[in-house]
């Protein structure tokens, strides 16, 4: 439409300044793209110079889990992997921080039967997005690569990824790293600049390069964990082959020189004493090696495990010490609670040793609705406390065996102590399934 007088066209004008806007939107969304890139870029390289320097696999998880929080604005981050060598799975979950402080983080072994509730259909992509309804039911939408719009599936979502998560929205990432790990990382309601596709994208982008990072933390601390248990079993060995076989020899020279002495010498006397002070040294020195040598565990098999640590203890001390059990493999716990449970056994063992004068140990291993339950009994000369104390109370009173309860503690179950002084004690812990 032309104006005669002026020969100003309307139609032609409104088309350019159509395009200007267009142009302009595009330029501002490049921008916004750009900047959220660098961003990214800025966080990704701060990420990894300090998961560097952590040392520990859980310091690198909180770096690496605090980075995406933050950049994501999320609500809370999951992270399940499971190892096919060892058939082990863990699942961490991290929430924000207050500000300055560092994210909440909480690890937990998951059983291979509970696995399913945290890994995704095996037909569906590796980016993923599950989104609640209205009904209170989840769908899961798909992001085929290439793609620029989700595509709603007909899988259901994991139980795990909605089943008490109070979430609009979750973005999920499936990767494998190092070749024998699984991983799901979940973030739950993110709250970035963007679309959802360009979240869910971003998070692919970071986490292929933070996830052999992370898998190398792990590597190097399961590196650290196996020399420690090696230097262990080795200085259990140099005691054994060394300074406790020099023990016994010279306690068997002095037992003959105190033969060759007649009765009533002073210096028969002498030797008696030294003779004593030699066997009390070599039996301590037993102990130490029992104590640190780490349980022997087959996986899948926890009950021989606990009654080779009995029978080992019965030998080395002199104790006599009965185990009890009606857990058959079916109802065997995860391998690191296996291993704690052991550990835990261990310890008891040599307090009782240490300290009750015990002449007679009953260790009783059974299972509950709930978990697990591993009883000491010794009819020694108990705490110096009379009644039951539970996990608490024993806190409070600053009483009981600080490394069991914190070992305890490690795998979320309680202690309970039941005490009569002089006629001995019963230690209870309670081993919650972990999921």
């Amino acid at each position: 439409m032309m104006d005669p007088a002026t020969g100003f066209e309307l139609n032609r004008f409104a088309l350019r300044c159509t395009y200007l806007v267009v142009l302009a939107a595009m330029v501002g969304y490049l921008c916004e793209q750009e900047k959220a890139g660098r961003a990214q870029a800025a966080l990704l390289a701060r990420t990894l110079a300090s998961a560097q320097q952590a040392g520990t696999f859980s310091a690198t998880f909180r770096i690496i889990a605090d980075s995406l929080l933050q950049l994501f604005r999320a609500r809370k981050l999951q992270l399940f992997a499971q190892e096919a060598a060892t058939g082990r799975g863990y699942l961490w979950t991290a929430t924000p921080a207050p500000a300055g402080g560092k994210p909440d983080v909480h690890m937990a072994e998951v059983a291979p039967a509970e696995w399913a509730k945290w890994t995704k259909p095996a037909s569906a992509p590796e980016l993923l997005v599950v989104r609640s309804l209205p009904d209170g039911r989840c769908e899961l939408l798909a992001a085929a690569p290439g793609a620029h719009r989700l595509t709603r599936l007909a899988d259901e979502p994991p139980s795990g990824w909605c089943a008490g998560q109070p979430s609009s929205l979750a973005l999920n990432v499936s990767q494998r790293i190092g070749g024998d790990w699984y991983a799901e990382l979940l973030l739950f309601d993110p709250d970035s600049h963007g679309t959802t596709l360009d979240s869910l994208q971003a998070l692919a982008g970071l986490s292929r390069n933070l996830g052999p990072v992370l898998h190398n933390a792990y590597l190097v601390s399961r590196l650290r964990s196996r020399i420690s248990a090696v230097e262990r079993a080795r200085v259990a060995r140099d005691l054994h082959d060394g300074a406790i076989q020099s023990m016994l020899g010279l306690r068997l020279r002095v037992e003959a020189l105190r033969g060759e002495q007649p009765q009533g010498s002073p210096l028969r006397s002498e030797l008696a004493q030294m003779e004593a002070i030699l066997q009390h040294e070599a039996h301590t020195l037993r102990m130490l090696m029992f104590q640190l040598a780490p349980p022997d565990h087959q996986a899948g098999d926890l009950g021989a495990t606990l009654m080779a640590v009995v029978e080992r203890f019965e030998r080395d001390s002199g104790i006599s010490t009965r185990f009890v059990t009606d857990i058959g493999e079916a109802c065997e716990p995860p391998p690191r609670l296996a291993f704690e449970t052991a550990r835990i056994l261990q310890e008891a063992l040599v307090n009782v040793q240490k300290h009750s004068g015990a002449r007679h140990v009953v260790v009783r291993w059974s299972t509950t609705a709930t978990g697990w339950v591993l009883v000491i009994d010794d009819d020694g000369c108990g705490f110096e406390f009379s009644g039951r104390l539970s996990h608490d109370s024993l806190d409070q009173a600053r009483r009981g065996p600080r490394v069991i309860k914190e070992r305890v503690r490690l795998v979320k179950g309680s202690l309970a102590i039941e005490s009569t002084p002089g006629c001995g004690a019963r230690l209870e812990i309670a081993v919650p399934r972990m999921i």
